[in-house]
Parts: C-alpha cells; sequence; structure tokens
C-alpha cells in the first residue's frame, strides 16, 4: 500500500488529459487520498472556464465521493443528486453514505431500497449494498426479519468467499441478538465473525471486541469491560466506539452528567432522539447544561460569552469543534460548516481552514482558554482541561447570521420578545458597530428573516429563528 501511495503521489495531475482525470481520482480515492483526488477533478466540475463537453455523470460521481471523503457532504450530496444511476449504479450507494456520515439512517436506507437484480454492477458491488441496507435496518431496529435477512447474506459471502463482508454481516448478527438479549447467539456471532477476519485489520478486530465487551457488560449489568474497552479506543483514536461506549455505560449505570455529556456532545438528530425516547422518564433535557469536569468541575468554561472575538470566524470554528465532543472534524467538515454558501476548492480552502485553526489557537492562548485544539491525521477537535466543564445549549448555529440571529433569539429581554428588539439593542447584545448592525439588519431584510414595525426611534425588528419555520420563530409572542 506504502508503495501505491508513492506512485500516486508521483504522478503529475496537471499533466493528466481528461480521459485519465477521473480515472486517476477513482484510485486515489480508493487508496484513501481523497485530497488528490478532489485535485484531479476541481477544474473539470468547478473550472473558471466553460469546458467544450460538461462534466460527465463519473466524473461529478468519483469528485462528490472524494468530498464526501473529505468531510464536504452538503456539496457531495449536491453532486451526486445530479448523477444518473443509468450511467453509474453505484451512485446510490454514494448518496446513501452522505447520509450515514449524518446519522440520519432512514434517508440512507432509503436510498439503497430498490431491486437489486435490475442494478448493472458484480455480486460483489450488489452484496456491498446489501450489507449496509441490513447495517441501516440495524441502526433504526428495524428488527422484523432482520435476522434471516443477515443469515441469507453471510451464506451468499461465504459461497462467494467474500471474507471480509461476511464478518460484517456476523458482527451485525450479534448486535441484532445483542437487542433480543440473545447473548449465547451473539457471542457464537462475534467468533465466527473474529475467524473471519485477519489479524492485521486492527479496525475490524476492535469492532468485534466492542461488541463483546458490550455484550458481556449488559449480560452482566457490570461496566468494567466497557472501561477497558474505552481505554482502547482512545488510544486507537476510534471516536465513535468511544461515543458507543458512553452510551451503553449509561443504560447499566445511568447518570445525569454523563447523559448531557452525551447528548449535548452529539450533534446527530437521531442519535438525540434515541436519547430521548430511552431517558425521558428519567432525565428532562435542560435548553443549557455544563457538561464534562467530572463530578466536581474546578470551573465552567462558556464559550457563548461576547467578547472582543465574539462572531468571528475563529469563534464560530470554536463552536464548530464544541457542536461534537467526541468525533473530530475533518478538513471539509468544517470549510462547509463555515462557509456554507461556498464550494470546497483544493487550492484555498484548506488554507483557509488552517488559517481559522491558527487564529483560534491564538485566541486561545491569549484569553487563557482552558481547552487546545488537537491535531490528528488531519482532523482537528478540542481536547478541554479534565476538571473544567463547558457550558453548552442544546443546539446553536455556527455559521454567523444564523447565530447572530439565534443569540438575538436566546438573549433577547424577555419584554422585547414581545414587542420587537430596538438597534441599540441589536448592537449590545451581538456586541458590534452600529454601522454593522445597521447592514446585518439591512440583509436581514432583504433576505426576509427581519421584520420591522414602528418609524423613527420606535423601530422594532422582529428576528426570525434559525431552527424554526417564519411563522413560528419570530421573537415576538404569535
Amino acid at each position: 500500500m506504502n508503495e501505491a501511495h508513492r506512485a500516486l503521489d508521483r504522478i503529475s495531475i496537471k499533466a493528466l488529459n481528461r480521459g485519465l482525470a477521473a480515472r486517476f481520482a477513482n484510485l486515489a480515492r480508493r487508496l484513501m487520498k481523497p485530497q488528490l483526488a478532489v485535485r484531479a477533478l476541481h477544474p473539470i466540475i468547478r473550472g473558471e472556464f466553460a469546458l467544450s463537453e460538461p462534466p460527465t455523470d463519473f466524473e461529478k460521481a468519483e469528485y462528490g465521493v472524494a468530498l464526501l471523503r473529505l468531510g464536504a457532504i452538503p456539496e457531495a450530496l449536491e453532486l451526486l443528486n445530479d448523477v444518473s444511476p443509468a450511467k453509474v449504479p453505484m451512485v446510490h450507494l454514494y448518496r446513501a453514505f452522505c447520509h450515514f456520515n449524518r446519522w440520519n439512517y432512514l434517508a440512507g436506507l432509503q436510498c439503497l431500497e430498490f431491486d437489486l437484480s435490475k442494478l448493472p454492477v458484480d455480486d460483489y458491488q450488489k452484496n456491498t449494498i446489501r450489507v449496509n441496507r441490513a447495517a441501516a435496518k440495524l441502526w433504526l431496529a428495524d428488527l422484523d426479519g432482520l435476522e434471516y435477512e443477515l443469515l441469507d447474506l453471510q451464506e451468499t459471502l461465504g459461497r462467494n468467499n467474500q471474507r471480509r463482508l461476511q464478518s460484517n454481516v456476523f458482527e451485525m448478527l450479534a448486535q441484532n441478538y445483542i437487542q433480543t438479549e440473545s447473548w449465547d447467539k451473539s457471542a457464537d456471532a462475534l467468533r465466527r465473525s473474529m475467524e473471519l477476519i485477519d489479524s492485521n485489520h486492527r479496525m475490524d478486530t476492535l469492532f468485534i471486541r466492542k461488541w463483546q465487551a458490550i455484550s458481556q457488560a449488559l449480560r452482566d449489568r457490570d461496566p468494567t469491560a466497557l472501561g477497558e474497552l474505552r481505554t482502547e479506543a482512545l488510544a486507537a483514536g476510534h471516536w465513535e466506539t468511544v461515543r458507543d461506549v458512553d452510551h451503553y455505560r449509561l443504560q447499566i449505570e445511568p447518570d445525569r452528567r454523563l447523559f448531557e455529556y452525551l447528548y449535548f456532545g452529539t450533534p446527530h438528530h437521531s442519535f438525540r432522539h434515541r436519547l430521548e425516547h430511552g431517558w425521558r422518564s428519567e432525565f428532562a433535557i435542560p435548553e443549557y447544561a455544563e457538561v464534562g469536569g467530572g463530578t466536581a468541575p474546578s470551573r465552567v468554561w462558556n464559550p457563548f460569552e461576547p467578547g472582543k472575538d465574539w462572531g468571528s470566524l475563529s469563534h464560530r470554528l470554536n463552536l464548530v469543534l464544541l457542536q461534537d465532543l467526541y468525533q473530530p472534524r475533518r478538513v471539509g467538515e468544517i470549510f462547509s460548516m463555515l462557509f456554507q454558501n461556498e464550494y470546497f476548492n483544493p487550492d484555498s480552502s484548506v488554507n483557509r481552514v488552517h488559517q481559522a485553526v491558527r487564529r483560534l489557537k491564538e485566541f486561545m492562548r491569549e484569553n487563557q482558554v482552558p481547552a487546545s485544539i488537537e491535531s490528528i491525521d488531519g482532523l482537528y477537535r478540542l481536547q478541554i482541561a479534565p476538571d473544567i466543564a463547558v457550558g453548552l445549549y442544546r443546539r446553536f448555529p455556527v455559521a454567523r447570521d444564523p447565530f447572530y440571529r439565534w443569540r438575538l433569539n436566546q438573549f433577547a429581554p424577555h419584554e422585547s420578545r414581545d414587542h420587537g428588539i430596538s438597534r441599540d439593542q441589536v448592537e449590545n447584545l451581538l456586541a458590534i458597530s452600529t454601522s454593522k448592525a445597521k447592514e446585518w439588519i439591512r440583509r436581514g431584510r432583504e433576505e426576509g428573516w427581519i421584520e420591522t414595525f414602528g418609524a423613527g426611534s420606535n423601530t422594532r425588528y422582529f428576528i426570525h429563528s434559525p431552527f424554526q419555520s417564519a411563522d413560528q420563530s419570530q421573537v415576538r409572542s404569535a
């Protein structure tokens, strides 16, 4: 693999003719080099000059999948939705992967619910779709008939000697048995899964040990095995396993602080919905919580307090990283969240993210923020001091205008919510100058998320929340 990477790096992307660019991108993407794939295809998909022939479906699909790997999901999905399945049959799976990355398993499953017999791809690709379809059903707890579907699928994979996929299916069978508390069946499925995996596939073996530990902990009502697994997952940098461990530990030892850390530290609606459904009778979910810091934090860090850097790019990057306290953010993901109306550019977007990271690091040093930015293989996450709690709201946007709108709806005095907010209040609550407040109000009126009433010194503004439809979202009372 290393030799293949070196050979790929030696190829001059600028020297590639158009006929080879998409094939190069396909190879780069499969060798886990999506940045090279994006660089090869960007002039074709997003070039400044019109091409004699528009981008082909294959070119758009490869560019979209490469963006997906970088984390630029909105742009990836926009492109993939424009690809004809008749030209690129596997685009069904690529679209599903975009939704899976957002933890929207229902939308992902809907991308895969079609008659596979009519799909003009080979058996391995069909089986890959079947495996992902079953995985989505498992996550959605759609267990009706799932055991038989998985058993049939593993037999098919066994006949085709597709051992890694077959191992994945046995692992899913074990998860199915865990949900039905069939402990012996779960243990047997995990044993068979491990037998099929090459011991060099460290992540695959970690996943299997993960479900062995979860099964043991749930069966014995003892979280000891989960603690050992959490330590291993942290060392391996597998953050979703850490999140899963905390989730299952909560089921064994209910704890409000752990619940709030999981809930406020996970941005995905489907995961939060699962927590709400499972714990609504035990834990009320507040609008604001101070999470982390152990059982007795030494202090609370509130990143929402207005200051000289408040609302700036570096401050909003801080909020991006705070939305997920487990999983590091990819560069494309950060770019898509900070610059929501822009397309990813391999020549400038990465540098803009790096500049924002540098500014945030400087701000943290200057203001003695009790956190640091950890860079892991091109990913970024906040490392908060272990004795520090961080104050988080249930939801908050990170793009500037939606963030300002959220701020005004969240912190405007109750009287202003009934009668409208003045320009002076906009300036004070957003910590911006009069000229910036005027410009922001003008833009909001033009775009329809600010309504104006009154005149002169009595002018008042109603600000639509970024989270609700216009008829429900104004700061005024209905």
